[in-house]
């Protein structure tokens, strides 16, 4: 019960911080016109390495969503700046996200349709 508790307490807060400057999603159009931009956004890769290796968002960095948490020293120096997180379909850029919000990062935003649909729309990707 206190562990119930406890979750939705936590849900309940991240909710609240997401109706500030964070906004959700970004549109694959909106990332792309963005990706050349001097102040373009974080683009963050939550996959496994095997998935990035096979075909990413040109630029993304890769961290497994299980691993985000610790290894939030490496995105310190972005915080302020747009974060944009996607997985094959969604549910790993959720938990992301909310790893990120969580730590502090208030501009996170989940890519719309995330890598399946950026392929199905024919985006550009990159290969490693």
């Amino acid at each position: 019960m206190r562990r119930t508790l406890y979750l939705l307490a936590t849900l309940f807060a991240i909710a609240c911080a997401g109706s500030g400057t964070s906004g959700g999603t970004m549109s694959q159009t909106t990332l792309l016109d963005r990706l050349d931009d001097p102040d373009a956004p974080l683009v963050l890769d939550v996959r496994t390495p095997e998935e990035y290796q096979r075909g990413h968002v040109p630029g993304a960095i890769n961290i497994p969503y299980q691993q985000v948490g610790a290894r939030l020293t490496e995105l310190g120096a972005v915080n302020g700046r747009d974060i944009v997180v996607y997985c094959e379909a969604g549910p790993r850029a959720q938990r992301a996200e909310m790893t990120l919000k969580q730590a502090g990062f208030e501009r996170v935003y989940e890519l719309e349709g995330d890598m399946a649909a950026w392929r199905q729309n024919r985006m550009p990707v990159e290969v490693r």
